[in-house]
């Protein structure tokens, strides 16, 4: 019988590993593809003139291990910090040339292996200035999926997008200016950003050099600057990290950049910043530490795997209630009647626990194919 008993209980623990196993990987791989149809580049470079219209094809496909349900939108288009092509996401209103797209927000189930094409078209409007356009197609998976375990666990979408750049003849005036300027520290080290926008027509990639100095006009630190693609009308920053954390005090800057095709440049001297000193740090407070988020908040979020916990939590149970049963029908058939043992209580002491800390969410990186500038190769985000 205590054979009997081992074994069922090593068959229980057994069933909830494989639980546990599967509610790691369940979610399997997502790896979603797009690409553009009848273009030689790997991303859709267009003409139109003002009043004109084309239709384009894109295709949407998954190489997961999984089948999965994905969103397809047309996104806006920002410059990136160092610039480069960033997309926005599926809610933000349509600005610019993302409303010359007639693709709508659509909901996809692609099994592995399937791919789908959709066609659009670009219309640009009748009053449209000359310049550099661009927007984005782009598919996520529509329900975000858990990675990492219960201590470093955040949710995933995986996202990937192709640009849609758009010449519309004319006159080009390329422009850049410098914006404000900001100071921050991580990691013990000061950072500093300088905004820089396109107010041009054109994109442009521009490169130069960054000169720090303090108070009393000594040089603290000079460094190269190269920057990727800023889209016309869009501003990206220019950051710098120290090695070291600058002490309170006021600070100068001198910054120029040029972008070599077009010739446009744009430098500043004298921009100028303040590092504050640092606030007294407050004594402790000697009150009771901060509730600890309980088990049931933290999977309150995902009700298909409370259901399969308590499901084979059930099946354990009754496993071991059949196991006690049987013990139980064995002593009793094995014990005379007319003699009783005494039983000494059992002490019995439970381990203190502690809820596992609150699982950190953060959202995947993506990648995407755009232009470097019109007519180059793509920038990736």
């Amino acid at each position: 019988m205590r054979t009997l008993l081992a074994t069922l209980i090593s068959l229980s623990l057994l069933v909830w590993l494989s639980v546990i196993a599967m509610a790691a990987d369940g979610a399997g791989t997502v790896r979603l593809g797009i690409e553009a149809v009848d273009s030689d580049l790997q991303y859709f470079d267009i003409s139109l003139e003002p009043g004109e219209s084309r239709e384009l094809t894109v295709r949407f496909s998954n190489h997961g291990e999984i089948g999965t349900g994905a969103s397809v939108f047309a996104a806006n288009v920002y410059s990136l910090h160092g610039g480069g092509m960033g997309m926005g996401d599926i809610d933000a209103p349509r600005t610019g040339a993302t409303e010359w797209l007639d693709l709508e927000s659509t909901e996809l189930e692609l099994e592995p292996d399937e791919s789908v094409e959709q066609a659009f078209t670009v219309a640009v409007p009748e009053d449209t200035d000359p310049g550099d356009y661009i927007t984005a197609v782009v598919i996520q998976n529509t329900d975000p999926i858990g990675v990492g375990d219960d201590d470093e666990r955040f949710d995933q979408t995986v996202r990937q997008g192709i640009a849609v750049a758009i010449d519309v003849p004319g006159d080009r005036e390329p422009a850049m200016e410098f914006g404000e300027v900001r100071h921050s520290v991580s990691g013990g080290s000061s950072v500093i950003e300088v905004e820089l926008d396109n107010t041009g027509n054109t994109n442009l990639r521009p490169a130069g050099n960054f000169v720090l100095q303090d108070a009393a006009g000594d040089e603290l630190a000079s460094t190269p600057i190269g920057l990727d693609t800023i889209y016309a009308g869009t501003g990206t920053v220019i950051e710098v990290t120290l090695t070291d954390e600058l002490p309170p005090g006021d600070y100068f800057i001198d910054v120029a950049v040029e972008d070599e095709e077009t010739g446009a440049s744009a430098s500043a001297e004298d921009l100028s910043f303040n590092v504050a000193a640092p606030e007294a740090t407050p004594e402790p407070d000697d009150g009771l530490p901060g509730a600890v988020e309980s088990v049931d908040d933290r999977l309150a979020g995902d009700p298909v795997l409370i259901a399969v916990i308590v499901g084979i939590t059930a099946i354990i149970g009754i496993i071991l209630f059949t196991a006690i049963v049987l013990i139980g029908r064995s002593r009793r058939s094995t014990t005379p009647s007319s003699v009783s043992a005494p039983v000494e209580p059992a002490s019995t002491s439970s381990p203190a626990s502690t809820p596992p800390e609150k699982p950190r969410k953060a959202r995947s990186t993506i990648r995407q194919l755009s232009p470097s500038r019109r007519k180059h190769s793509p920038d990736s985000e």
